[in-house]
């Protein structure tokens, strides 16, 4: 019997659900685990396919969770294996390679990974994919890597990305790009991207930052730094103060209430930082959201709010 609420439960329960309780039983997560990947009629198939994003939601809600292995991995190839691609499954896919790779994987398993969510980033027919293909490579280039051979073929195939939607990327992406092949000595692999993408773009909303001061917030000190990077490249004239502190100080009180804009990675935040900067943030200036942990994530929150001022 079909479930309609299937999507709407699996919503609601990735803000309800408790998941201390869901860990304290170890037969519920085996339970889980094997359910991810049995058969099921065509409409619980796409329920599933609706639901796992907020179901991922769930299970990293309390960052990466020895416990959830099994979960993890079915919901990789649950989500790997589906012939239907799109834009929230392949970045819940990303976000479950993130939680393997910091839990540790084999050198196998690590070129298998790479594999299948290169493939799953290049089914994906937008270049909407490129903020995906850059929080899959940043990933990459921050966790420890068992084939490092495997991980700069799979740079290459994040360029090909860029390459394909060149018209389609903006300058914030591009140089980010750019750091990121840096970091692995891989620049040369660029080709003429560089010179594709400049010449199909005349303006940016980045002079918007002239004389501002922008104030970030996320534990991942590596990606406040490329972000910080790639705002002084598109904005020479922007301040930038970059913060991790795991509580507040009289630096993180201080840009909380006098920054132009204050971007707060949630993914990678302490709560009591974050609710610190929250509360002495100006009533007309509230912070802004990142949706990801890594850099690509800080820079579009902060290019969407350009965007719409």
């Amino acid at each position: 019997m079909e479930w309609k609420a299937a999507v709407s439960v699996a919503e609601t329960g990735a803000r309800e659900w408790l998941m201390e309780t869901f860990l304290s039983d170890a037969n519920s997560v085996a339970e889980t685990a094997d359910l991810l990947l049995e058969d099921r009629p065509p409409w619980g198939q796409e329920a599933l396919r609706d639901a796992l994003p907020y179901f991922v939601e769930f299970c990293l809600s309390a960052g990466t969770e020895a416990r959830l292995k099994p979960v993890y991995e079915s919901l990789y190839v649950a989500i790997a294996v589906d012939p239907q691609v799109s834009l929230p499954q392949t970045g819940a896919l990303v976000r479950i390679t993130q939680a393997r790779l910091e839990l540790g994987v084999s050198k196998t398993e690590y070129a298998d990974i790479l594999a299948q969510l290169g493939s799953a980033l290049q089914a994906v027919d937008s270049p909407a994919v490129a903020d995906l293909a850059l929080e899959a490579f940043e990933m990459l280039v921050t966790e420890a890597c068992p084939d490092g051979e495997r991980r700069q073929q799979f740079a290459i195939e994040v360029i090909g990305i860029f390459q394909r939607w060149y018209k389609r990327i903006d300058r914030a992406q591009f140089a980010l790009l750019e750091e990121l092949a840096e970091e692995l000595r891989m620049a040369g692999a660029m080709g003429d991207l560089a010179k594709d993408i400049s010449e199909g773009q005349e303006s940016s909303e980045w002079a918007q930052l002239h004389s501002k001061r922008v104030a970030m917030y996320s534990l991942q000190e590596s990606a406040l730094r490329r972000a910080a990077l790639v705002i002084e490249e598109l904005s020479p004239g922007a301040r930038v103060d970059t913060f991790s502190d795991h509580v507040g100080s009289p630096a993180l009180k201080k840009a909380s209430t006098t920054a132009d804009i204050f971007i707060i990675a949630t993914g990678a935040a302490k709560h009591a930082a974050t609710t610190f900067i929250e509360d002495h943030r100006p009533k007309d200036r509230k912070p802004l959201y990142a949706r990801g942990q890594g850099s690509a994530s800080l820079l579009s929150a902060l290019q969407d709010h350009l965007a719409n001022h």
